[in-house]
């Protein structure tokens, strides 16, 4: 094995001045501004990463401004004062994040007590030495670097579609129970011809609902209020037969053994109706509204009317 004798003469700077490589006999590596202007990392904790033997780097972000890589020589430290080498630069303690690459003439890296003995205990942990540049009386020289990236995703998200996203809208309020309303409130916007039937058990003793009269009022607001429809020349031949009226919307109520309650939302236009029918099968679906409203009121004062108020 022929030694390296070009190697060997090299200069490298230890604690205490400057020492040929041959002569150096503690735990010392160093390397040049050419490793370091290899990466195309701008960030010189992170360019140091596998370039210095006995260096470790961990980066634990990648955002910008925080993605400085955290190092240690030879593992983590259990000293008191820190786990972070000491970083000289020209001899000063400084933040090795806030050093160019491109102004750095060398980096050395002290690892062992030999090395580091004459820092003390703020060496205990390792020392690192910088060595900028400086400025030489020689002719004009210009240095140009030019970089350029391409970025390919490794996976592109699947967007929904419009109707995929009106379904999962819709289920969304469905599991807040007031999903048939706030419906109906949009498309009162666009469809303004509506009328209401509310149907439920014969015990009942109101009518129109409770629910039936705030829907009414909602869509009465969502189109703007009151709205003719039908003839306005139009005879009931019996009383109330078409209904009751609220801003030009007729409301109707059912009554029969074997309903428990269901409200049926319809609304026609040229050509087309569109219905929105909700059917309580028994009182179980009452029980998530009921305790929601116990949950949210012993934290209240004052009357509140409706879910949606508290939703």
């Amino acid at each position: 094995m022929v030694p390296d004798t070009q190697a060997l003469d090299e200069v490298v700077v230890i604690g205490y001045g400057k020492q040929k490589k041959n002569s150096v006999v503690s735990s010392i590596n160093a390397i040049g501004p050419k490793e370091l202007a290899v990466s195309s990392n701008r960030n010189l904790t992170n360019t140091l990463a596998g370039q210095v033997p006995g260096l470790i780097a961990v980066q634990r972000s990648g955002e910008p401004g925080y993605d400085n890589s955290e190092f240690w020589i030879r593992g983590v430290s259990s000293f008191k004062g820190g786990t972070n080498p000491l970083v000289l630069v020209d001899g000063v303690p400084r933040n090795m994040q806030d050093i160019e690459p491109d102004e750095i003439e060398s980096f050395t890296l002290l690892k062992d007590a030999a090395a580091t003995a004459v820092y003390g205990a703020e060496g205990a942990n390792g020392v690192i030495l910088i060595t900028s540049k400086r400025g030489n009386s020689q002719k004009p020289k210009i240095s140009l670097r030019a970089e350029s990236t391409l970025l390919t995703p490794t996976r592109l998200p699947e967007f929904m579609n419009s109707v995929e996203t009106l379904e999962l809208y819709n289920e969304a309020l469905n599991n807040e129970g007031t999903a048939s309303i706030r419906t109906a409130e949009e498309i009162a916007k666009y469809l303004p011809q509506v009328e209401i039937i509310e149907l439920h058990h014969d015990q009942k003793l109101d009518a129109p609902s409770g629910t039936a009269m705030l829907t009414a009022q909602k869509l009465a607001k969502a189109r703007g209020g009151y709205v003719a429809q039908g003839r306005e020349d139009e005879t009931e031949k019996l009383a109330h037969v078409r209904g009751g009226n609220y801003e030009g919307m007729h409301i109707h109520s059912v009554r029969l053994p074997g309903f428990v309650a269901s409200q049926e939302i319809i609304f026609g236009s040229m050509g087309e109706r569109l219905v929105i029918r909700n059917d309580s099968i028994n009182r179980d679906c009452y029980m998530p509204g009921v305790m929601l409203g116990c949950r949210t009121m012993v934290k209240r004062r004052g009357l509140v009317y409706g879910l949606d108020a508290i939703l």
